[in-house]
């Protein structure tokens, strides 16, 4: 008997993997092609950027030029799990106001990117978005070049790094809000709800880490800023502190952790948060002087 009913719930786990796998990858990518957010019609005009992937799926961005006299440097954006670029550049758009010209653009399936995303395309989609932008900066623009990943954008970005052939003249690298390991945040997210839990230590067997960063913090090299806020509703603080701690394994890697309160998921940049925009700037302004941990008041 107690043979018949384990080999049952054997079966009743085959038969709910799938429907996981599904739930999962669909918790990973979350697109839309809805204009949420008209950057020209407050001010902020920008240039519509169309490029390819490396398998030739045709990428979408927005090009913000810097709106000042002298220009301090270049951001390129890497955008969230979800909606679109109308929805995540009002995050970052103040900053052409302070001196930096901004590139967001979509992954393939958001916004009007072609194609689905799955993590190798989105990894090529990535490596097409940084390549673009450094080279666009090297022949246009002077001054620093920053990278700012956001939720999932910093975990794609974290990971394109690696294979990224002008890696080492990035003067900085912005985790907010990101992960390390898609396995451990999936994770995280079934296990922080009571429906879901009995099912999360099966995200280690559903979930790839094939395109997670976790392996090449060490080696990355790059003076980095993680930002994560100890309420995160949506990415748990502890992956902040897994993300702090790998790239602290190695001595050749500069990092900063700035601990925030805040109770929305990555709402450090957001347009309204202006001593936010202060610390960040003056941060910007000061790369030479190491510093190792920041505790948000």
């Amino acid at each position: 008997m107690k043979k018949r009913i384990k080999k049952l719930n054997n079966l009743k786990i085959l038969f709910l993997l799938p429907f996981l796998f599904i739930s999962c990858t669909h918790f990973f990518y979350h697109p839309d092609s809805f204009l949420y957010f008209d950057p020209k019609a407050v001010g902020y005009p920008y240039k519509d950027v169309y490029f390819k992937s490396s398998d030739g799926t045709k990428l979408h961005g927005w090009y913000f030029k810097n709106q000042t006299k002298k220009t301090k440097g270049t951001i390129i954006q890497f955008h969230g799990n979800a909606q679109n670029i109308s929805a995540h550049s009002p995050g970052l758009v103040w900053m052409i106001k302070e001196g930096y010209n901004l590139f967001t653009f979509d992954y393939r399936g958001f916004g009007l990117s072609e194609g689905a995303p799955y993590p190798k395309g989105v990894h090529e989609d990535a490596l097409a978005a940084l390549t673009l932008s450094f080279e666009t900066h090297q022949s246009q623009s002077k001054g620093q070049f920053i990278i700012i990943g956001q939720s999932l954008g910093g975990a794609i970005v974290a990971r394109a790094l690696k294979d990224f052939k002008y890696k080492n003249s990035v003067d900085l690298l912005v985790l907010d809000s990101t992960f390390a390991s898609y396995q451990d945040v999936a994770f995280r997210a079934l296990n922080r709800r009571f429906l879901t839990r009995l099912l999360s230590p099966l995200a280690y067997l559903v979930v790839s880490d094939n395109y997670s960063p976790e392996d090449h913090f060490e080696d990355l090299g790059i003076r980095t800023l993680v930002i994560h806020s100890q309420k995160d509703d949506v990415v748990d603080f502890k992956n902040g502190e897994d993300v702090y701690r790998l790239l602290n394994k190695s001595s050749g890697n500069k990092t900063d952790f700035w601990v925030t309160k805040d109770p929305l998921h990555i709402n450090f940049f957001s347009i309204v948060n202006k001593d936010n925009q202060k610390r960040f700037l003056f941060f910007l302004d000061n790369l030479e002087i190491p510093k190792k941990l920041h505790l948000a008041r």
